[in-house]
């Protein structure tokens, strides 16, 4: 598996995403993020030595969840990202709804139209002129009226044990550029892992070390 820095240089996938809650409005049977998890909120704490680590991360350090804006302390998460990631340039946001209008001036000092956006309104028409109010243009467009195409993998693993169509290193090391990386906590530790790949990487390690090294030598 590439390093974070491995997979800039060598043009890949930017993003870096903080998983901060399982927490969301919709239930999806196709949901990136699966189905069945117990409840998770990420700690403030926690979120903030993230948001530190990545500090000078020089892509994107990105919001993410189910739906984060329902963390229980949201106002908080948002303004350790304004203090830890200075340049709004690097700070990201992944939602499909903005469930509280009292957020948005929260979140329109946070991201700027410079930011990095992924807001889907998964074919919720409100949701999208809710979102379109706060970050004008930047909702995706046809998501007030089509649902998210977006999904996991599904296959059966007996259809891929004992034949050769698993993907060699190689395959795999060129496949782990273009995915997304991320970072959430589990058993009061850190845990990172690369976005459709998760069962190939997964490694936990200190707050206090760089995140970057979660994924070194993988």
């Amino acid at each position: 598996m590439k390093s974070p820095f491995d997979k800039i240089s060598a043009g890949g996938n930017r993003i870096f995403q903080i998983i901060a809650t399982h927490r969301c409005n919709l239930r999806c049977t196709n949901c990136t993020q699966g189905q069945g998890y117990v409840q998770y909120d990420m700690s403030v704490d926690v979120f903030r030595d993230c948001c530190r680590g990545l500090s000078d991360w020089p892509g994107i350090v990105g919001l993410f969840g189910r739906l984060p804006l329902l963390h229980p302390q949201i106002r908080e998460l948002l303004a350790i990202i304004r203090e830890e990631i200075k340049d709004p340039v690097h700070r990201g946001l992944w939602i499909n709804d903005i469930p509280d209008k009292s957020l948005v001036p929260e979140l329109q000092a946070t991201f700027t139209l410079a930011s990095t956006f992924n807001l889907n309104a998964h074919g919720i028409p409100e949701a999208f002129g809710r979102m379109n109010e706060c970050f004008p243009g930047r909702v995706i467009s046809d998501s007030g009226h089509q649902r998210a195409w977006h999904s996991p993998v599904r296959v059966a693993i007996q259809d891929f044990v004992g034949t050769d169509q698993l993907p060699d290193e190689a395959t795999m090391w060129a496949m782990s550029a273009s995915v997304t990386l991320s970072v959430l906590s589990c058993a009061a530790r850190l845990s990172a892992h690369s976005c459709s790949s998760r069962c190939f990487s997964s490694r936990s390690f200190s707050s206090r070390s760089r995140i970057a090294a979660a994924f070194s030598n993988s």
